[in-house]
This record gives C-alpha cells, structure tokens and sequence, in this order.
C-alpha cells in the first residue's frame, strides 16, 4: 500500500476535536484495520481521543 500524507490545515493539537482523513484505493483492494490504524496514528499524534472521520475514494488508473 502507497501512503502519502497531507495536511491542508493548522497542526494538530490538545484542541484538535476532529480529523477527516480520505484514503484512496485502487477498486477490489480492502484494508479493513486501517480506519483504526489511521485513528491509533492520528491519537497518538494530538495525545488524547478525537473523532476520525476516515473517507474512501476509488482510484482507477487508465
């Protein structure tokens, strides 16, 4: 799997309450931990829960 990180916004922080991540994946493929890897990586980085909105875009290649 092909990871590349953006973040269009401020830094996280102690007051982030909410993060929205899009993953994109290729049709067929399945990654059924990664909402929580995602949520557990996302935690760690703030220091305390927040709420992961984790949304899925299909990728096609031509």
């Amino acid at each position: 799997m092909d990871v590349r990180v953006v973040q269009e916004q401020a830094a996280l922080s102690h007051r982030t309450e909410k993060v929205i991540v899009t993953v994109g994946r290729p049709p067929g493929e399945r990654h059924p931990e990664l909402h929580r890897e995602i949520e557990r990586s996302v935690e760690d980085r703030v220091g305390h829960e927040v709420v992961v909105d984790v949304r899925v875009s299909l990728v096609v290649s031509r």
